[in-house]
Parts: C-alpha cells; structure tokens; sequence
C-alpha cells in the first residue's frame, strides 16, 4: 500500500495537467484558452471568444478585420477595393532583376532584360 500511495504522489507532482497551465492560469489540458475580450478562461467550443472590432492590428497597425492592408508605396494602410496599391516603379522586379511594370523580360540567349517589342529573344 505504501508503494502505491507513493507511486500516485510521484505521479502527481509529474502531471502533465498541471505543467500545462497557460500565463493567464488556463488549463490548457482541459481545453481551456485565454480570451482577452471576456478576461477569462473558456473553451472555444462552450463558448466563442469574441473579437473587438478594431483588435486585430498587424505590424502597421492595419486592421485586418476591417479589410485594411499594407501598402508598401504609399506607406499606408487601405482597402484594396477603395483604393488600389500602387506599384512603386522597380519594386516589381522578377529573379533575374527584370522591371515586369516596365515590360522587361528575361531573355535566355541574351541574358539580358529585354522588352520584346524592342528586342526579338531568340530563347533556345
């Protein structure tokens, strides 16, 4: 009897259920997730953890839930349905350096960025 009472407070010092507590003292074993929006523990499929709208910034600072993404050319956040991104000039560049805004092309047997209305590629 001594060597199962002994066995079981071994056991229990070694839980995974009691190493698998979250920051916010979720019993993550159990299912439970931290919901910032209710302060509280919850089980996503008891409860939904609802977003706030607005809480959902990437690193810019976008709101992807409101439709808002990163343009890299005008250094802003906007909807690409209001307002399209516009390419920066040589921003569009392929793996051999070729502008494909600008109509280059690579050419194999020249190797070179040509456009080909300028330039006839003779690709083998």
């Amino acid at each position: 009897m001594t060597f199962f009472i002994t066995l079981l407070a071994a056991t229990a010092t070694a839980s995974p259920i009691t190493s698998s507590v979250e920051t916010h003292k979720c019993l993550v074993s159990a299912g439970y997730a931290w919901c910032p929006e209710t302060g509280k523990c919850q089980r996503p499929w008891e409860t939904e953890c609802p977003i706030t709208p607005g809480s959902d910034k990437d690193a810019h600072g976008c709101v992807g839930s409101a439709g808002y993404v990163w343009c890299e050319s005008t250094k802003k956040c906007q909807q690409p349905w209001v307002n399209q991104c516009p390419t920066a000039p040589g921003s569009d560049k392929d793996e051999h350096g070729c502008v494909l805004s600008e109509g280059f092309e690579w050419c194999t047997s020249t190797k070179k960025c040509q456009r080909p209305w300028e330039n006839i590629c003779v690709n083998q």
